[in-house]
């Protein structure tokens, strides 16, 4: 039998106590549960909880270390010790991977022990094992989804309960399903880091957060709503993965969705996963995004996977995602109130607009490198920016590197 450490006993932590406690499991038991709080009741025998990470990183009794704690670094350096002392690692922690993902990978190459973290993505969804194994050998096209519950489950009430954004965000909060600071679920920041694990996984690139532009759904107004009322459309958060010519793209954005999409009928908490592959075409995956009793599933899955000796195999290998030689230009509707904003952005083509003193709006195609550059000023704006969900791909212009050199020349010229 396995002895964990545990570090924290939130929601997670909770989830995967229960279920190995409901379960009767066999494989592996809970021996000590790190947390920092000494008064705080807890439904758990007093006797498990240690108040020193030591007591648990430095114990050659343990073997299998879950970390379940908010903070990423705090996480990283849990993870990180635990190893390099040999311990296999379960974490849920998606932030502390996608900023620490090649260090991690690395780690574990080095030292020989498992890190698994399928509940990072999507909770109770089996989304990173089903591509490692189902989709090894397939060159994927293209990998979206909803993997948000807090987004989502606020643009639900917003369009099946017509609540204001304001109220349905309080709502979410009541229920827990929102942290009193919701800044990583509303402005895309969770979602992006769930980006980065499955393109690792999906397409082998290791991507950092700087490299994946994300925007959410804090500045929707109701004339946003409306529009996509007025055009029998939903509003979701779709981060996409795309695979054009072994060019990788990543973006997350608010997304225009018809009644004929698979993502239309995904309400509240529950997540989605869509994959597009040449032969075994379209899949997709449904399941409970949040919650202690779905992601401590996860965590327990993971649990039982290192009991049966099972590391990733990283199966699309491990590549830096190079300049593309194809540039990509999404079409997006853009909501202002300053002018300057919109004239930052270069838009290619604008396909349909409206103007007016209290605020205007445009639809056009942008490539996906300007609407990046431009990223900070709209949400500084407090703009709103929703894809369409056309895409078009387009090669790059090839310049000579005489004209490289002779424009490098010219700008230092001018400083």
């Amino acid at each position: 039998m396995k002895r964990i450490g545990l570090f924290g006993f939130g929601q997670v932590g909770q989830g995967l106590f229960n279920i190995i406690r409901e379960t009767n499991y066999k494989g592996a038991k809970i021996e000590k549960i790190a947390v920092k709080n000494r008064v705080k009741n807890r439904l758990a025998n007093a006797e498990l909880f240690v108040f020193d990470k030591n007591d648990i990183l430095n114990d050659p009794n343990i073997d299998i270390v879950v970390e379940a704690i908010d903070n990423a670094d705090e996480a990283f350096e849990i993870v990180k010790s635990a190893l390099e002392k040999g311990k296999a690692v379960v974490t849920a922690n998606k932030k502390m991977i996608a900023e620490h993902f090649e260090d991690l990978i690395d780690l574990q190459a080095l030292n020989n022990t498992p890190i698994l973290y399928e509940g990072s993505v999507c909770g109770a969804i089996p989304i990173i094992q089903n591509i490692e194994k189902y989709f090894s050998h397939e060159e994927l096209k293209s990998v979206q989804g909803i993997f948000n519950g807090t987004s989502n489950y606020i643009l639900s009430k917003i369009f099946t309960e017509k609540l204001d954004y304001k109220t349905a965000l309080k709502q979410a909060q009541e229920l827990g399903f929102a942290e009193s600071d919701p800044t990583s679920d509303v402005q895309g920041f969770d979602a992006k880091f769930k980006t980065i694990i499955l393109a690792k996984h999906s397409f082998g690139v290791l991507l950092k957060p700087k490299d994946v532009i994300n925007y959410g759904i804090d500045t929707l107004s109701e004339t946003d709503i409306q529009f996509a009322r007025d055009n029998k459309q939903k509003i979701k958060v779709l981060p996409t993965i795309l695979n054009e010519k072994g060019n990788i793209f990543s973006f997350v954005l608010p997304h225009f969705v018809q009644e004929s999409s698979l993502f239309y009928t995904v309400e509240n908490e529950f997540n989605a996963v869509q994959i597009e592959a040449p032969y075994t075409g379209t899949q997709f995956f449904y399941g409970r995004g949040a919650g202690s009793l779905p992601t401590g599933a996860a965590v327990f899955n993971d649990v039982q996977d290192i009991v049966r000796g099972q590391f990733y195999p990283y199966s699309k290998g491990f590549n830096h995602n190079e300049a593309p030689s194809d540039e990509l230009f999404i079409e997006i509707y853009l909501r202002y109130t300053q002018e300057s904003v919109k004239d930052s952005l270069e838009f290619e083509h604008i396909s349909r607009g409206y103007i007016s003193p209290e605020y205007s709006y445009i639809v056009g195609l942008i490539s996906l490198q300007n609407l990046a550059l431009g990223i900070e000023k709209i949400r500084k704006s407090k703009s709103t920016i929703i894809a369409t969900g056309r895409r078009e791909f387009k090669a790059r212009p090839f310049i000579s590197s005489l004209v490289l050199n002779s424009l490098y020349h010219e700008e230092a010229r001018l400083g």
